[in-house]
């Protein structure tokens, strides 16, 4: 007698005994993830969330995998959604709390340029004439404080935050946001319109342009402040940086809301 040893139709696959389907799903799941997971890790700077995210998302994948592997036809939908699933709304709330916390740290640093530039003109450093303030955030770097009778330099602000200002040359974004000194104030500001420039120098006051070097990345508002000490800011949507790239004044229209 010859023995059918064929595979009945109705039998479940063993284990790890994938279709061509489940392989090619299995295959496309991956890449999904790692783009998903690829664009994380340059969007979002705290690294150790995004290490945590992947390692949930690839104990979802091999469980989904593992079902697979018993047979479950339904299992690459686990492996498939749980893992894609999970890892776009983690994503997602990963960048919204990477961009509150970018906009907490991008007003303080603000707040930090400000009190660098009164320190600056309130102090007797040498090439300063006093009374003045830098006109650039590299300004506020190398100083050398007179009274204190040493030659030694120092930084009146972080090197990082410096680095941030978006001219004369390209910016090294500080926390997801760069920095602008505006020179000019417009009919809004505080004595009406201006300039801070006086005989070449800074005397006038001086302001500050804060802005996320990628729209709804690394953050969402603008923010201004000036030598009174009120912050502003703004959602410039899309046009962030087109709008700030031309903007060369201190003019908080009524489009610009008060920080309280």
């Amino acid at each position: 007698m010859i023995r059918d040893t064929a595979r009945p139709t109705n039998a479940r696959p063993g284990p790890f005994q994938f279709s061509m389907r489940e392989l090619l799903v299995g295959v496309l799941s991956c890449g999904a993830m790692a783009a998903v997971f690829s664009y994380m890790l340059e969007a979002v700077e705290d690294k150790a969330e995004v290490g945590r995210a992947i390692g949930v998302s690839v104990a979802a994948f091999a469980l989904g995998a593992f079902i697979v592997s018993l047979g479950t036809r339904g299992g690459w939908r686990v492996m498939f959604v749980a893992t894609i699933g999970y890892g776009a709304h983690f994503q997602e709330d990963l960048i919204d709390q990477q961009i509150e916390n970018n906009a907490g740290t991008a007003v303080m640093s603000c707040y930090q340029i400000a009190s660098a530039q009164n320190e600056l003109a309130a102090g007797d450093y040498t090439g300063v004439e006093p009374g003045t303030y830098a006109q650039t955030l590299q300004g506020l770097l190398n100083v050398v404080d007179k009274s204190s009778g040493l030659a030694q330099k120092s930084n009146l602000i972080v090197k990082e935050l410096a680095d941030a200002e978006a001219a004369p040359g390209p910016a090294k974004p500080h926390k997801g946001y760069c920095f602008k000194i505006l020179k000019k104030k417009g009919r809004y500001a505080p004595g009406g319109a201006g300039s801070y420039l006086k005989n070449g120098t800074m005397q006038n006051g001086f302001a500050i342009l804060a802005y996320p070097a990628k729209y709804g990345v690394t953050g969402r508002h603008s923010y201004m402040v000036s030598d009174y000490g009120t912050y502003y800011y703004r959602d410039l949507y899309s046009a962030t940086l087109e709008v700030v790239g031309k903007m060369d004044e201190f003019d908080p229209s009524p489009d610009w809301t008060v920080l309280k």
